[in-house]
């Protein structure tokens, strides 16, 4: 089973500390943006058991693009961590305990 969503919308990807209010400089935009995601659950165990991965489309505008996306790709899979790791404890808390999610980032 997959679920795909659209990005509308996204929130400032960075908010300079400044005394003047609602400063946008144009660095700020549009450097990493994120246009899709994606959830994918695969039956494992005859049904038993699920597999759930997210993916992320993105584009990067961002000089030099190969030393930026090293950066960008270690975020995004972060947040997939974190995402993933949040719906495994509540499915698991809400139903039968199953195996501990994979990984070792515990980080908030």
């Amino acid at each position: 089973m997959t679920g795909g969503l659209l990005l509308a919308s996204a929130p400032p990807s960075l908010t300079e500390w400044s005394p003047y209010a609602d400063l946008r400089p144009p660095h700020v935009d549009g450097g990493l943006v994120s246009k899709r995601g994606e959830f994918r659950l695969v039956a494992l165990d005859g049904g038993r058991r699920t597999r759930l991965t997210g993916s992320t489309a993105y584009a990067l505008a961002v000089a030099p693009e190969a030393y930026w996306r090293i950066y960008a790709e270690w975020l995004l899979h972060r947040i997939h961590e974190r995402v993933l790791r949040h719906i495994a404890a509540r499915a698991e808390a809400a139903g039968e305990p199953g195996p501990p999610a994979s990984g070792t980032d515990d980080a908030p």
